[in-house]
């Protein structure tokens, strides 16, 4: 069984009086000397991650790894990569 951690949750708003308070996860994602740091929605129950693709874009120019179109979902590109 794997170790079970703790995250705290965060008030984080995007709208004027309009906030809520969920596990979030600092991430730094790194490339080639470039770095961003971003906060994540940490979702246990979840089998897919999401990033939006301008994010990824931001980090990864020309990813060294096979990413695929997977479907469009409101409006933004949805890539994925297999992970076995």
């Amino acid at each position: 069984m794997l170790e079970g951690r703790k995250f705290p949750f965060i008030e984080r708003s995007n709208t004027p009086d309009v906030s809520s308070t969920m596990p979030y996860l600092p991430l730094s994602l790194t490339y080639n000397h470039r770095s961003l740091e971003v906060m994540a929605l940490l979702d246990t129950g979840a089998s897919v991650n999401v990033l939006p693709y301008e994010l990824v874009r931001t980090v990864v120019r020309n990813p060294p790894l096979s990413l695929s179109l997977w479907w469009v979902m409101v409006g933004y590109a949805a890539l994925t990569h297999p992970t076995n």
